[in-house]
């Protein structure tokens, strides 16, 4: 397959101003995905070019676990509207997030 794109991710120390809020809370993240085309009217998120994203750093579908829990509808949500993926970030996290090509795409 074809190598993985990258987006690296800040820890949530590198984006904290206040002492009053902690690096080692429970936060939420949302993700946008475009479509490479030009042409193709893909505004909003992008959910509908994805078929799948999970937490971690998978190469390959088999690499995946059987209970890893689909988490697109979270991701790829308006974290505005709907909230987005939550989780404590202060020690990073990954993502794999799979196109409707097959493309796997991580992020860390």
């Amino acid at each position: 397959h074809p190598s993985p794109h990258s987006f690296p991710t800040r820890r949530s120390s590198d984006l904290m101003n206040s002492e009053e809020t902690p690096d080692n809370g429970m936060y939420f993240i949302n993700l946008n995905y475009n479509h490479p085309d030009p042409k193709e009217d893909d505004r909003g998120t992008g959910i509908n070019m994805i078929k799948a994203a999970y937490v971690g750093d998978f190469k390959t579908a088999k690499d995946i676990p059987a209970d890893a829990e689909d988490i697109k509808n979270k991701l790829f949500t308006s974290a505005a509207n709907k909230g987005g993926y939550q989780a404590d970030f202060s020690k990073g996290a990954s993502f794999t997030v799979i196109d409707i090509t097959m493309k796997f795409i991580t992020t860390a």
